[in-house]
């Protein structure tokens, strides 16, 4: 959605979506967009297939997208050929929460931490009843996951669930660490969610 809904905005005729194992959920949001192409590959191979074309799929214009090292590698290759958004470094969220949803919460990490084993995700929060719920549901979440030995590794180690003595000293966090993702999760949080500067991408639920 994130590509493919400022495409569309932006007025782009023809796109195509490169994934090597789509799920149901992901066929029936792509259809529902009006999405026409989906090639079942990934990694650099897809990035090369993209860039230059093949005997079955058509050269683009440009490339757009997050993905591992090496999709970060080989977009950086074919820059001088094809148009891309940008080299991307590993994924990281960083979650700010007090009364958030210990399910949703934990899958946002999980969403991030299964991209890549260098991928980090961070909460924080002044509850420690939270940071309980959210560690316990983040091990079950994981018993389910295709892509668990990444996340696995990139929970355990580039991870962390921290109890703060305040949200004020959580969104200095947030300025200093400028995220990638940020997600405000919670409605007490977002209110003073203003005191945040400085991010890639800012998600706020309630």
């Amino acid at each position: 959605m994130m590509a493919v809904i400022p495409a569309q905005v932006a007025g782009v005729k023809t796109i195509t979506v490169v994934c090597p194992k789509p799920t149901t959920e992901m066929l029936a949001l792509a259809s529902w967009l009006g999405i026409k192409t989906i090639l079942k590959i990934g990694g650099a191979q897809a990035i090369a297939a993209l860039a230059y074309g093949t005997e079955s799929i058509s050269r683009v214009t440009r490339i757009v997208g997050p993905g591992n090292a090496y999709v970060a590698a080989a977009k950086k290759l074919v820059s001088s050929d094809t148009a891309i958004d940008f080299v991307a470094g590993p994924s990281e969220i960083l979650i700010v929460s007090q009364t958030g949803n210990p399910k949703w919460i934990a899958a946002d990490m999980l969403a991030q931490c299964e991209h890549d084993v260098n991928a980090s995700a961070l909460l924080l929060t002044c509850s420690q009843q939270l940071a309980s719920a959210v560690q316990l549901e983040v091990a079950e979440q994981l018993k389910g996951l295709s892509t668990r030995k990444i996340a696995e590794r990139s929970i355990s180690v580039n991870s962390a669930v921290v109890v703060c003595p305040s949200i004020d000293q959580a969104f200095e966090f947030v300025n200093a660490l400028a995220p990638e993702h940020l997600s405000i999760e919670g409605s007490r949080v977002a209110r003073q969610s203003s005191k945040c500067r400085f991010y890639f991408y800012w998600f706020l639920q309630h």
